[in-house]
């Protein structure tokens, strides 16, 4: 969850923003840690506020271009009121030019933080806002959006190699269902008509078609609803907060894609660490974050652990081994980046590990999938062949 606050410094100056945490006490200790002095806490209102997330969607691609944009301008010694201006101008979708020119606004009425302004949104999510704001109050505002623009091109990336992975398994299936309904609803029962002038005794396989074709015609919007609503109750229960532990457990374990599952959850998550780590946002925050880029609650309810134990002094690494879900790489290279203060650094190499091993799983499992479609297809045709070749040689038998 995310918390805003108010709070001082020991010298008095003045801080606002926000700090992603487990519980208004678990943000309460994060600042507590950060040698400030508490003025308020409040859980933000737009990290409840799923609606207006939904409805203002932003392309991660759109995202990207803006940090990078905005990056570049500061960069160059262009002031952040005449770089908005600039974006604002030559953004093409009415959509988020409208929020970008929100962002402006708020910025210049407020004359508060661009991490702030950001948030308010409902665009950005946290990883994104924490690691501007730290390189904001750091006053190295251009290369956190930078680091932010980076982060978000690699998570997208993750997305775009499994979504390949599964673009054609998917098609294939798909066209040998609608091939297959075809077959049963239009074309078998013109063949019924021919093989009842015949007086053909049908063999039972043709038999079951044409009646399943029948039954298909008859109850057609029943069928429709009936798997609309179980498409729909599917994911629904898969977001409920004690179903979707369960479902996250299964894909660790399900063959084909438990190790698919796993190391994208760790390239994700490790690769954020570093990120956040590296942006300088103080560990228990990064840690809570990391999990929830994770995309999986087991490995989320992990980091969350560790969190918890690094709030009491524990050791990275120790924490790590006690959550019970790392491999022993991570919790090693934790140990050591810790010691050595380059925990970034060895999140980092954790992370291009993963990535590379993500790729190679993608490939074994895209190998795996092309000659089960096959096999699939063949089955589909095979039912075919048979419906309509059984009862001409059943005809022929009887001449």
């Amino acid at each position: 969850m995310k918390f805003r606050y108010r709070a001082r410094t020991k010298t008095g100056q003045a801080l606002s923003g926000f700090v992603s945490a487990r519980s208004q006490e678990n943000a309460e200790d994060i600042l507590r840690g950060r040698d400030l002095i508490i003025v308020e806490v409040s859980q933000d209102n737009n990290s409840k506020n799923l609606l207006q997330r939904i409805l203002r969607r932003v392309p991660l691609k759109s995202q990207i271009f803006f940090l990078r944009q905005l990056a570049a301008m500061l960069e160059t010694g262009i002031g952040l009121d005449a770089a908005f201006d600039i974006i604002i101008e030559q953004e093409r979708s009415f959509k988020f030019k409208s929020i970008i020119t929100e962002i402006k606004n708020k910025l210049k009425d407020s004359g508060g933080s661009l991490s702030i302004a950001m948030s308010d949104s409902f665009v950005f999510d946290d990883m994104t806002l924490s690691i501007i704001q730290s390189e904001e109050e750091a006053g190295h505002l251009s290369s956190g959006l930078e680091r932010a623009a980076d982060l978000l091109e690699k998570r997208g990336g993750f997305k775009a190699k499994i979504f390949k992975a599964m673009l054609y398994p998917t098609l294939v299936l798909i066209l040998a269902l609608v091939v297959l309904i075809v077959f049963i609803v239009y074309i078998m029962p013109g063949f019924q008509q021919v093989f009842m002038a015949m007086n053909i005794e049908l063999p039972a396989v043709t038999k079951f078609i044409l009646s399943l074709g029948d039954y298909f015609t008859q109850n057609f919007s029943k069928i429709f609803l009936s798997l609309l609503l179980i498409i729909v109750l599917f994911i629904f229960i898969s977001r409920l907060k004690f179903t979707r532990p369960l479902i996250d457990k299964l894909k660790l374990k399900l063959p084909l894609i438990k190790n698919l599952a796993f190391k994208s959850a760790m390239a994700n998550s490790t690769r954020t660490l570093a990120a956040l780590t590296a942006a300088g946002v103080p560990i228990v925050s990064a840690l809570n974050m990391a999990g929830d880029t994770a995309g999986n609650v087991v490995i989320q309810n992990a980091f969350e652990s560790m969190a918890g134990q690094a709030t009491k002094g524990v050791p990275l690494g120790e924490a790590a081994n006690d959550a019970g879900v790392f491999p022993t790489l991570v919790t090693q290279m934790m140990r050591i980046g810790q010691e050595t203060g380059n925990l970034e650094g060895m999140m980092d190499r954790v992370a291009s590990w993963y990535d590379q091993e993500l790729s190679n799983e993608i490939s074994v499992v895209s190998s795996l999938l092309e000659p089960l479609m096959i096999v699939i297809v063949g089955i589909v045709v095979g039912v075919m062949v048979v419906a309509l070749i059984g009862p001409v040689t059943s005809a022929m038998s009887q001449i």
